[in-house]
């Protein structure tokens, strides 16, 4: 804080923008402030003496010294396009960045300090007198959001996107199948939602041996509810990140199709929690072919770069006794299942590189000859 005072937010004051870019984020900021308080404020304007709050896009210079006030050295850096200041004066409130994303950031710090400064029923709000520069420490700051195993519909996922925004997160990696449900409309494979997204009831507790006897489902996202959920999180800034589990994890997809494990079934959609021996058959090509057809629309969904596939918790004993995952073994010179994880892993990494995609896995695909393209999250 500086200075003894307050500004008073009250109706009608209004939101100045130094160039028509920022004549969203003066909309935006208006919404934010109205749904928060009830106050409404006036229509933009393009002139500085007009206006209460200004929003400007400024030099980058501006932000050169953040390394040094987080203790780093010259080499270090912050992501200076998410940098931003914000001063409260008696008379005015200024907001810069270098991009519309740092006027953003800025723009959620503001609603912060609103949001910690209402009053039961008030007209006005009285905001102390201070000066923020800010940028963050780390460029990857995620929420990991399982809707395969509880549900949420894109109404609860917006509200869970609007917490994100709030602590100035920028991903929310989406779980989107494993053995208890499968969440995303596949057109090419419209049974994993006809089948796939329900159970039959849901364990009580952590695997309690008793069970609610109510089914669950079915539930999932349509493609164009999962195309309005990422425009939703675009909007604030936010990267979904799918993740579409394999080789394991596998239930919801194998009770659709068992013609994809090493037994052929009988399967069903898990009814617990937990790790288990039905996982996906790396031996069958079919195995291949619906990855890829499933990826194929994942794909061309989501416009980050980055699929999450999971690659963890995947007992090999199924593949111990499969002729087709041993066969596959010995046509590629493996030496024991491990390798025929690695291979799969490596031949979906090899797949979503040629559509532009780079792989994040957990840190059990480390256990291979990993490739330097793959992020591994632990």
């Amino acid at each position: 804080t500086v200075g003894e005072g307050t500004f008073t937010i009250h109706p009608g004051i209004e939101i100045g923008y130094a160039d028509e870019s920022l004549k969203g984020m003066g909309e935006l900021l208006s919404n934010e402030i109205e749904k928060l308080s009830g106050i409404k404020l006036a229509s933009a304007s393009d002139k500085e003496s007009n206006c209460i709050i200004f929003l400007e896009v400024t030099d980058p210079k501006e932000f050169a010294d953040l390394p040094k006030a987080y203790g780093l050295s010259p080499k270090d850096s912050v992501p200076v396009d998410e940098s931003y200041s914000l001063s409260i004066q008696k008379r005015n409130i200024y907001i810069k960045a270098t991009t519309l994303e740092g006027i953003y950031r800025g723009i959620t710090t503001l609603k912060q300090i609103v949001g910690g400064n209402l009053q039961p029923g008030g007209e006005k709000i009285y905001l102390p007198l201070l000066e923020v520069k800010d940028a963050p420490r780390f460029a990857w700051r995620g929420l990991s959001f399982d809707v395969s195993r509880c549900f949420f519909d894109p109404e609860e996922v917006k509200q869970v996107i609007d917490m994100v925004a709030l602590y100035k997160m920028n991903v929310l990696h989406m779980h989107l199948a494993d053995n208890q449900g499968w969440r995303i409309e596949i057109k090419k494979y419209p049974e994993l939602t006809q089948i796939g997204s329900q159970r039959k009831q849901t364990v009580i507790g952590k695997n309690t041996g008793k069970y609610d006897g109510t089914p669950y489902g079915p539930y999932f996202f349509t493609q164009e509810e999962i195309k309005e959920v990422i425009q939703y999180a675009a909007d604030r800034y936010i990267t979904i990140i799918p993740e579409i589990e394999l080789p394991g994890h596998a239930l919801a997809a194998l009770a659709t199709y068992p013609e994809l494990g090493c037994t052929g079934g009988p399967y069903e959609v898990c009814q617990m929690w937990g790790v288990f021996p039905e996982v996906f058959c790396p031996g069958n090509e079919k195995t291949f072919e619906f990855w890829e057809g499933v990826l194929d629309e994942v794909a061309e969904l989501f416009p980050g770069e980055i699929i999450h596939i999971g690659g963890d918790e995947c007992p090999r004993d199924a593949w111990k006794k499969c002729k087709k995952c041993q066969a596959r073994m010995k046509q590629e010179k493996m030496k024991d299942e491990g390798e025929l994880q690695n291979y799969t892993v490596h031949r979906i990494e090899a797949y979503l590189k040629e559509k532009g995609k780079r792989i994040l896995g957990w840190d059990e695909i480390l256990e291979g000859d990993v490739s330097k393209t793959a992020i591994v999250m632990s």
